[in-house]
């Protein structure tokens, strides 16, 4: 990034000199010629930086109930993950990578998954380019659990993503998680 940076700053260099070199010289001029090489290449460069952001910064912000929750609460929090999601499913983690995690299916709670599926991570690279757009929201499926309960939604391109302020957690972390899901499992059932 910072080489095509430099690479377009020195192409401005020669196009400021180039439309300099035409002015005519005296010890006045050269000093303004100066002045304002140094002025337009500044402009030039704080603009072109500008323009290598990405267009908006987001931040991932997980809004919580302070403090510890009672059991209604909590069951409440897990059943409204549960309807705002498209996919909550218990899985085996087979792959991973910066962009995508592959997962054999153990247990359904909602959603069509057969026996594995490709999440995304969240990040994506920008077509045609080097650029990576990523968010503190993406969640990477990496260290040593193999065992993840997934709470997912479809993507506005049609793939699987979990966020950071999911219900999305190793395994071993979501007993309590998964005994509602059970429930609700038997109240769908019922009705």
């Amino acid at each position: 990034m910072s080489s095509v940076k430099t690479t377009t700053a020195k192409k401005f260099v020669k196009i400021c000199t180039l439309v300099t070199a035409t002015w005519p010289d005296s010890t006045n001029l050269a000093y303004e010629k100066t002045r304002m090489k140094t002025y337009f290449v500044s402009v030039v460069l704080v603009l072109g930086y500008f323009a290598a952001l990405p267009s908006e910064a987001v931040g991932c912000v997980c809004v919580s109930t302070p403090g510890k929750l009672s059991a209604l609460q909590f069951q409440n929090r897990v059943t409204r993950n549960y309807n705002q999601v498209t996919a909550v499913f218990l899985g085996e983690k087979l792959r991973s990578d910066r962009y995508t995690a592959d997962f054999k299916i153990i247990d359904v709670w909602k959603g069509d998954q057969k026996t594995t599926v490709t999440l995304s991570t969240g990040t994506r690279r920008l077509p045609g380019t080097d650029i990576e757009s990523a968010s503190s929201c993406d969640i990477r499926f990496r260290g040593k659990a193999t065992k993840y309960l997934v709470f997912a939604s479809k993507t506005k391109y049609g793939d699987l993503q979990a966020w950071q302020c999911s219900l999305t957690r190793p395994a071993n972390m979501a007993n309590q998680i998964i005994d509602v899901l059970n429930k609700l499992r038997k109240i769908e059932d019922v009705s």
